[in-house]
């Protein structure tokens, strides 16, 4: 069994950095969206986005920063993960069955360095994992809120068609009368006006109300595709610490091609961390 391929345990089993990049900017795009609201004038509106509000500012005040970060965190210990996979390849050389003892223990000695890198790793993925997951809670419970929102106001604008309708065809009843009463002419024509603003407002709080469900739902989407991300990594480091504890105890060519594959990935990773990084601040 491979035992010290750790360093592909950090690359994203079915995505590349594009979609990495494109989660980010989908929560970023609704929460400007959220972040940008003010008062409607309807308080099941405004309620409801007050809560998102309320709600999004865990992206901007606890996971942005971090998430922003994190590329670069990993990028912060390539030089101890470059050294120690350099000097368990050249340890690894110097096996040959004659006298490994001392060899074996300094491989040791440089696996665990290895393992000091990837618990301090293991705990900020978790961690934000974690965060992410429940983010994506908050985001699906205010979707839900925003839909039911929005079935309100498509409800208001529906009575509000009927009552335009109605007072629409009194005013033409007046209008025809065969004794015409211009201050009852005038008040239904007022109504009506105020109706039809009304009705303006509403469609327009449907209008805003149809768009953050579209944003929102993308970024309940993408959140959990992140939490999981960092969720998965954390857990496969996990694995990875168990393995590299007995690094020590494997054949020397088993260890030599898991060394060889964990340089080559560790490689790939870096270019791949320093693209999301330059990309998603």
């Amino acid at each position: 069994m491979m035992t010290s391929n750790f360093i592909d345990l950090l690359v994203k089993d079915s995505s590349s950095s594009q979609q990495f990049i494109a989660a980010v900017e989908n929560i970023k795009s609704y929460s400007q969206w959220i972040t940008s609201f003010s008062n409607t004038g309807n308080s099941s509106v405004d309620k409801v986005l007050s809560t998102a509000k309320t709600n999004d500012a865990q992206w901007y005040n606890t996971i942005f920063p971090t998430y922003l970060n994190m590329p670069a965190t990993v990028l912060s210990k390539s030089s101890t993960i470059d050294s120690d996979l350099n000097m368990l390849l050249t340890l690894n050389s110097q096996l040959d069955g004659s006298d490994d003892k001392k060899v074996l223990s300094s491989i040791g000695q440089y696996a665990t360095n290895l393992l000091t890198v990837l618990t301090d790793l293991q705990n900020i993925t978790s961690g934000l994992g974690k965060n992410l997951i429940q983010y994506q809670n908050n985001l699906a419970q205010d979707s839900q809120s925003i839909a039911q929102a929005y079935q309100t106001i498509e409800g208001e604008i529906n009575t509000e068609n009927g009552s335009i309708a109605s007072d629409q065809s009194k005013l033409n009843a007046l209008e025809h009368a065969s004794s015409k009463d211009k201050k009852k002419i005038k008040d239904a024509k007022d109504l009506i006006r105020s109706e039809q603003q009304k009705l303006a407002t509403l469609q327009s709080q449907a209008k805003l109300m149809y768009k953050g469900k579209a944003l929102i739902d993308q970024a309940v989407q993408s959140s959990t595709f992140l939490g999981n991300y960092w969720r998965t990594i954390a857990g496969n480091l996990i694995g990875s610490m168990a393995l590299l504890k007995t690094i020590s105890t494997q054949p020397a060519d088993v260890m030599k091609a898991d060394l060889d594959q964990s340089k080559s990935t560790w490689e790939q990773i870096k270019e791949e961390y320093q693209e999301i990084d330059q990309t998603i601040k």
